[in-house]
């Protein structure tokens, strides 16, 4: 019996102990497991401020992004590549194109706003010269001097058949002509196709030529050189026949606003693609 009294009160002892004991490193792991979940806390918010940069960070416009990339980019990006570069671009246009014309202007709004440093405009056009003329009047030397960083060649092939000129010949003196242009080795160089002129299809000269025999030569030519030609004439006849070509001029066979539209919506899509 005095065993029992005595034990008894043992036992109570060790139990507050125990309980003690326990709730001091029930208290402890719950410190411990507070701080893991902080320390948690903080590398995600770390992660999550990462992956938000990266997301939000632009995978275009960037000259990181040019210089990686700078074998597989569009004309929208090359001029884009050049002017964060170098501070300016410059783009020329030279050959048979008329400046004057609404959808060079509406186009070069466009190629502006999608050039992150200054855009400069170089007009070197000569509409309705042939490709003897061209090549004669040397109009490729004041063009070189100013050594822009794009140059945009509308190929003469209407004024080529109008001036009954021998294929032969449109590609000697078109040779001549790109001869003096790629010696301008860090200049891109592409030549632009006419866009269709419906009083012109079919339309033969005393050779039995029309303007299209000449486009196909000045093709070849372009072939042969490795140069790319921006298909604007069959990317144009393409989305209208023959029969509906006239919706998109006027009466004096001048663009209309439909077909100055066309014109702009067919280069914009060009100049996205890879040169």
């Amino acid at each position: 019996m005095k065993k029992n009294v005595i034990i008894i009160p043992l036992l109570l002892i060790a139990t507050i102990v125990t309980i003690v004991f326990g709730q001091r490193y029930s208290a402890k792991q719950r410190e411990g497991m507070d701080e893991d979940q902080v320390v948690f806390a903080e590398d995600h918010d770390v992660i999550d401020e990462e992956t938000l940069e990266t997301d939000t960070a632009p995978s275009h416009n960037t000259l990181e992004y040019y210089e990686e990339n700078s074998e597989s980019l569009s004309l929208y990006e090359f001029l884009d590549f050049m002017s964060l570069k170098n501070g300016e671009v410059s783009l020329a246009y030279y050959g048979d194109i008329n400046s004057e014309e609404e959808w060079v202007k509406e186009l070069n709004t466009v190629i502006t706003d999608s050039v992150s440093g200054d855009f400069n405009i170089m007009n070197h056009t000569y509409p309705d010269f042939d490709s003897y003329e061209l090549y004669i009047q040397q109009t490729t030397q004041p063009l070189l001097k100013d050594s822009p960083d794009v140059i945009i060649y509308g190929m003469p092939a209407i004024p080529d058949k109008i001036r009954d000129i021998g294929l032969a010949e449109t590609e000697e003196f078109m040779n001549y002509v790109l001869d003096g242009l790629l010696t301008q080795e860090k200049t891109e160089l592409l030549l632009l196709e006419p866009y269709p002129v419906p009083k012109e299809i079919n339309q033969v000269n005393s050779r039995s030529l029309d303007y299209q025999s000449y486009l196909g030569r000045m093709q070849t030519v372009a072939e042969k050189k490795d140069l790319t030609v921006l298909p604007l004439h069959s990317k144009f006849t393409d989305k209208a026949s023959e029969k509906s070509l006239a919706a998109y001029f006027d009466d004096n066979d001048d663009l209309n606003e439909e077909g100055t539209r066309q014109v702009v919506s067919i280069l914009d899509n060009l100049f996205k693609e890879e040169l």
